[in-house]
């Protein structure tokens, strides 16, 4: 196949960068073509794409250049991993000019990042306004798919997709990521039951507002850090609330913050722990709650209807789930008093991840792209598709602060 691949500013982070780079040395193996569009040129610097420079160019934002320099490619299939403004307009112009359909990986549950959307100050119509122009702009452009993707059956995402976007229900698919990653084994010894064990909590992810970690340090102040001693909580990950973080959080001196860290030691931390707490909302796949199960973490998380709550699946297979911050806190002491009840938690995790997130999700994705590739879209469905992407890029030009803001969280 030959094989267009879109990616937003803002989709080509953490576990997203991952699954973009397995599924390039995927496509590798195959035999396939695969030349990739960026919205940022910076994304070369921040994940290892440098490595399959022999069948893939990363372009600019600059359409007419772009437009000049992929002149004389054929594709077969448009595929996206797209949910921004800025991305969606690339992949629905330059499948219109090239006449070829699209799939597209969709990978946030966008309300739940309308807020930051919102200027400073604004009423509840002005607030009301920007909610529904973005929702007409997301739907406008998930209809345009011959196939919209979800990491995994999530209720609360595909409700979204035909709900409120009003995308058709057979469009809507899943794909799951399969995970590559290894786990190192583990040096520590695991916790023997009662309150002066030497504990290690992890917390891996962005420390921002959406993962709830204002709720998580009062979690360990008020509850956790006098009644476990000896316990120490590690936070692996950047965001702009680190230094409220570190000036917030009572026993500093056993409150580590990482940073940013690279996959092999988030997967060092993560068989290392003994418990990960996470609180995080809106996830749509949760690759990071993947590869804790895969590294027989035992995990606690809010319920979210969501990516994370299909995960876990009802709370006994790789952790548990906590509808609120009094649930959470009972299930981290029950987790923490009854440690080989957890271990088998965290195995049955491990199982599952063996078995839904296999090599053969890769194969459903080539066969998926096929499929799409052998339904050429209509002249009238590339017409309406290229007015849809100029009407995309309009917006992003007239409200670019707010489109930032929505997807890069302060």
């Amino acid at each position: 196949m030959r094989i267009l691949l879109v990616s937003d500013s803002y989709g080509l982070i953490d576990g997203v960068s991952r699954s973009i780079e397995a599924e390039l040395a995927f496509f590798r193996e195959r035999g396939d073509t695969v030349v990739v569009v960026s919205t940022n040129t910076e994304h070369t610097r921040t994940y290892k794409l440098a490595a399959y420079r022999d069948f893939y160019r990363v372009f600019d934002a600059d359409p007419r250049r772009l437009a000049r320099r992929l002149r004389g490619h054929r594709f077969d299939v448009a595929y996206g991993h797209c949910v921004a403004p800025q991305g969606l307009f690339f992949l629905l112009y330059l499948s219109a000019r090239f006449g070829v359909p699209m799939v597209n990986r969709f990978t946030t549950y966008a309300p739940d990042y309308m807020v930051y959307a919102y200027p400073p100050g604004s009423g509840p119509a002005a607030q009301a306004a920007i909610r529904w122009m973005l929702t007409g702009l997301l739907g406008m452009t998930q209809r345009r798919m011959h196939r919209v993707l979800l990491s995994i059956v999530c209720e609360k995402m595909r409700r979204y997709l035909v709900e409120v976007l009003r995308v058709q229900p057979g469009r809507v698919i899943e794909n799951r990521f399969p995970l590559r990653s290894t786990p190192p084994p583990r040096t520590r010894p695991r916790p023997r039951p009662g309150a002066g064990a030497a504990l290690r909590l992890l917390t891996p992810g962005r420390l921002s507002t959406e993962k709830n970690v204002e709720m998580l340090v009062s979690i360990w102040n008020d509850e956790l850090a006098d009644r476990y001693p000896r316990a120490e909580w590690r936070l692996a990950g950047p965001g702009p609330l680190t230094e409220w973080v570190r000036r917030s959080a009572r026993a500093a001196e056993r409150v580590r913050l990482l940073g940013a860290v690279s996959h092999g030691r988030m997967l060092r931390e993560m068989v290392e722990a003994d418990l990960m707490l996470y609180a995080g909302l809106g996830d749509t796949f949760a690759l990071v709650i993947t590869e804790a199960k895969l590294c027989r973490l035992p995990i606690v998380a809010l319920a979210d209807d969501a990516g994370v709550s299909a995960q876990i699946a009802g709370g006994v297979v790789g952790g548990y789930l906590a509808a609120g911050r009094a649930e959470y806190v009972r299930r981290v002491h029950d987790a923490l008093a009854h440690p080989e009840d957890a271990a088998r938690v965290a195995e049955r995790g491990a199982r599952d991840v063996a078995e839904r997130f296999g090599g053969a999700e890769h194969d459903r994705l080539a066969a998926i792209l096929q499929r799409a590739a052998a339904a050429r879209p209509s002249r009238s469905h590339r017409l309406v598709t290229l007015a849809a992407a100029r009407l995309v890029r309009l917006l992003c030009w007239t409200l670019p602060r707010a489109f930032i803001r929505m997807y890069e969280p302060a």
